[in-house]
């Protein structure tokens, strides 16, 4: 297992090759409430994730699991765009493609919550992945 990333919502691990998103107790919150919307969230996200695949936004595949406040996916070997645009800054056409995203996404009444550069992936082929969807 290695720690991928850690925020204040979630720890991201790669564990074996699948990427394990696991959403975190808050001790500040009621356990009841704080069980509620961590397993809101994760169910959320777990459905805008599959109506993207669907609408062919490029986001990582799910994969089944019974916990509870984990989504499990692929893992994308890549770089976050942040990276790519500040080594090679000719590489702005790939904001053209992210717009196009965001366009079919709003226009299916979808929202990111947390569109940056450093949540869109470039995989080893050049493809973008948006990545870390925050549902509230």
């Amino acid at each position: 297992m290695t720690i991928l990333s850690q925020g204040a919502e979630a720890v991201i691990e790669l564990i074996e090759d699948k990427v394990h998103k696991k959403r975190l107790s808050k001790s500040y919150r009621n356990a009841i409430i704080d069980e509620k919307i961590r397993s809101q969230r994760t169910n959320r996200e777990k459905k805008v994730i599959k109506r993207l695949r669907e609408l062919n936004i490029p986001v990582p595949e799910t994969f089944p699991t019974d916990e509870k406040y984990i989504i499990v996916m692929e893992f994308i070997d890549g770089k976050r765009l942040r990276d790519v645009l500040i080594e090679n800054a000719s590489k702005k056409n790939y904001l053209k493609q992210v717009g196009e995203f965001v366009r079919i996404m709003h226009d299916n009444g979808i929202i990111h919550g947390d569109l940056t550069t450093s949540n869109i992936l470039v995989d080893k082929k050049n493809k973008l992945f948006l990545i870390d969807y925050l549902i509230n």
